[in-house]
């Protein structure tokens, strides 16, 4: 039996996930163990980065979105959290900006990881 990773069963979302910073972040959480929800505004590029990491074992789902469409990025987090039955609680940059709930909020500028 493989060895517990350090956050199975936890979920990531990691904004300006389809390159630099933000991809190697989410990989690098995956492979900890994350369910990771990439997001950016590139959905070719969040689609070969979920193909990388469930290739490799690992937890993902690709969110297009747009962090200057405050509604549109709050439907994407909110649909996301329900789709990996988890809340964002932990902001590792602590980013301020787009204002989803009392829990999250996102910056434009940023590489934001929230992990729950």
């Amino acid at each position: 039996m493989a060895s517990p990773r350090p956050l199975d069963g936890r979920a990531a979302l990691v904004c300006g996930a389809s390159r630099g910073i933000g991809r190697a972040t989410a990989l690098s959480l995956a492979a900890a163990g994350a369910h990771v929800v990439a997001l950016a505004r590139s959905g070719e590029a969040l689609d070969l980065l979920v193909r990388e990491i469930t290739a490799s074992g690992g937890l993902a789902r690709p969110l297009v979105a747009d962090l200057d469409d405050r509604d549109a990025l709050e439907a994407s987090v909110h649909a996301a959290m329900g789709a990996v039955g988890a809340g964002f609680t932990y902001d590792l940059s602590a980013s301020t900006g787009v204002r989803v709930d009392a829990r999250l909020s996102l910056s434009r500028n940023a590489t934001t990881v929230m992990v729950s």
